[in-house]
């Protein structure tokens, strides 16, 4: 009986609606009816408005996302609602009902239903791109989903992040980089990472906001960080260029490092240390001086092997810069001092420094190297500095 009473009443709310639409707005016609009627009548005017034509009754269904909104709690119980959801997200996509993406998403974060979450994602990428709160909390879930994914905690179905990813990559909006490289590196599906990481490159200047989502890393994240950009076949090698100088500046100036992420820091500048020195990138002269210095240290306190000293040294002999040669200049004068009072100094790295202030050419060095071949060094370190005098040419 309840049943034929729903249908009747259905029936003559929608002549109604038919024979009134000319005469009064239409939006106006549903939604005052949709306040009025009980569930299921509501779930019929739902049902009869997708086949209206046109975005004017986006209004109403803004009404019936508010609606679901509002009774989110039985969702997951009813099946009626679960329908109106249906019905209502179909519209507010077809109508572009973009004031509707506020309590959708409240709803989107509230529920569990799968393919209720996937239709509603797909709707938040259809008609979500100009909408700045909408990318911004999409981000957010997803980066909160990449935390747990990490962590081991994730229970999240990942057709659900794949719709999520997907969404976002065709905002291409950079308030969403960061989540879009995490999903990239997590581990999610091969698909989930490839949508991924096209979205991260496929925006302007992906380079850029790479440097400013490694600096804004704890130091336990910037190894993998910058694994990842290094070795991106994305980012072309003058760009490449750029991150590696940003990263190695940042790093350096880390000032905790625990003793679990040290050994990953310390590969991660040396990587760097020989794609600047190979690139000849001059513009990376201050953070491979600061490498250098770094490196040294390390190795005075028997942290660190000789040849990592001797590539510290060799990069910057390749920057071509009168700073490269002033610092090569100034260890020198300090690896004088210690020989001049008796201190055993290793001989390799001692050539590798004039080696290099040879290459460089700066005759701010003649002075150091003229002191160097006065010193009790072996013939051919003084060798070495007779060398690199006569090269002296800038």
């Amino acid at each position: 009986m309840k049943r034929f009473v729903a249908l009747l009443m259905s029936a003559l709310v929608l002549t109604a609606l038919a024979g009134a639409q000319e005469e009064r707005d239409l939006s106006a016609l549903y939604r005052e009816n949709f306040r009025n009627a009980n569930r299921p009548i509501k779930l019929e005017l739902l049902s009869s408005a997708q086949d209206v034509p046109g975005d004017q009754l986006a209004p109403f269904f803004d009404d019936a996302a508010r609606y679901i909104a509002t009774n989110v709690a039985q969702v997951a119980s009813d099946a009626g609602l679960q329908q109106m959801l249906r019905l209502t997200t179909s519209g507010v996509e077809a109508t572009g009902a973009t004031a509707s993406l506020e309590p959708l998403w409240y709803v989107y974060e509230s529920i569990r239903d799968v393919p209720l979450r996937i239709q509603m994602l797909d709707t938040f990428a259809a008609i979500g791109g100009g909408d700045s709160d909408l990318i911004v909390r999409l981000s957010g879930w997803l980066a909160t989903q990449n935390d747990l994914f990490r962590s081991g905690s994730f229970s999240t179905d990942l057709r659900i992040i794949d719709r999520a990813v997907r969404a976002l990559t065709g905002f291409g909006d950079a308030r969403s980089f960061p989540a879009l490289v995490d999903a990239a590196m997590v581990g999610y599906s091969s698909s989930i990472t490839a949508e991924a990481r096209r979205g991260l490159f496929a925006m302007d200047d992906a380079t850029t906001m790479a440097i400013a989502v490694f600096r804004d890393r704890p130091v336990d994240q910037k190894p993998a960080l910058f694994d990842f950009f290094f070795r991106a076949s994305e980012i072309s090698d003058d760009d490449r260029d750029r991150f590696v100088t940003a990263a190695l500046e940042n790093v350096l100036g880390v000032r905790v490092v625990s003793e679990g992420a040290l050994p990953a820091v310390r590969l991660m500048r040396y990587q760097a240390n020989i794609w600047l020195r190979d690139r000849e990138y001059a513009p990376g002269t201050a953070a491979l001086i600061g490498h250098f210095n770094r490196t040294f240290a390390d190795f005075d306190r028997g942290l660190t092997p000789q040849p990592y000293v001797i590539e510290a040294l060799d990069a910057l002999g390749a920057m071509g810069t009168e700073a490269a040669a002033r610092r090569l200049t100034e260890f020198l004068d300090v690896v004088n001092r210690q020989t001049e009072f008796g201190t055993q100094f290793s001989t390799d790295i001692t050539l590798a420094t004039l080696r290099n202030i040879e290459r460089l050419g700066f005759s701010l060095s003649y002075n150091s190297l003229f002191y160097t071949t006065l010193l009790n060094y072996p013939p051919r370190v003084k060798d070495a500095a007779r060398r690199a005098m006569a090269a002296l040419t800038r």
